[in-house]
């Protein structure tokens, strides 16, 4: 019985050297109250949450985003198509429609002015909103009676 109790007495010390509060809830326990116990517990706990750092230690996003994009245009050298490099100018009115208007004659002529072209890649519709519906031709068949069977013919005008 000695022998556990010594044991029971230096792992109180261990813990209490360790974990704040962990002696007050081994204590509890001992005694049997839950209430003690778990509030020691919590207490213990609490010790190891990190702080929230104040606003000297917080990270300057501007500052951040300014150097990021210094760097980016740093490396354009003005010929390469590359999504990262920014133009350093702004587009013009009639650059603007034609890339993002809706097909109409408005956006047609502002894209002449802006010297740019009128298809749109991948559609069938150009700045001017017309239509490419390709070349239709009418048929007709023709059923004629060669050596005794009828054969088909197709006639395209």
């Amino acid at each position: 019985m000695g022998h556990t109790c010594a044991m029971r007495a230096a792992a109180i010390v261990v813990l209490a050297l360790i974990l704040p509060g962990a002696a007050d809830a081994l204590a509890a326990v001992e005694t049997g109250s839950r209430r003690q116990f778990f509030g020691a517990a919590a207490a213990g706990a609490a010790a190891f949450l990190p702080l929230a750092p104040g606003p000297a230690a917080a990270l300057d996003m501007d500052a951040f985003m300014n150097s990021e994009l210094a760097a980016d245009r740093a490396k354009c050298d003005g010929t390469a198509k590359d999504s990262k490099c920014v133009p350093d100018r702004l587009p013009t009115p009639d650059e603007s429609l034609c890339r993002f208007g809706s097909p109409s004659k408005g956006r047609g002529e502002a894209c002449i002015r802006a010297g740019m072209s009128t298809t749109n890649r991948g559609s069938i519709v150009d700045a001017f909103g017309t239509v490419d519906r390709g070349t239709f031709e009418r048929c007709k068949d023709d059923w004629n009676i060669v050596n005794g069977k009828y054969e088909k013919s197709t006639i395209c005008k």
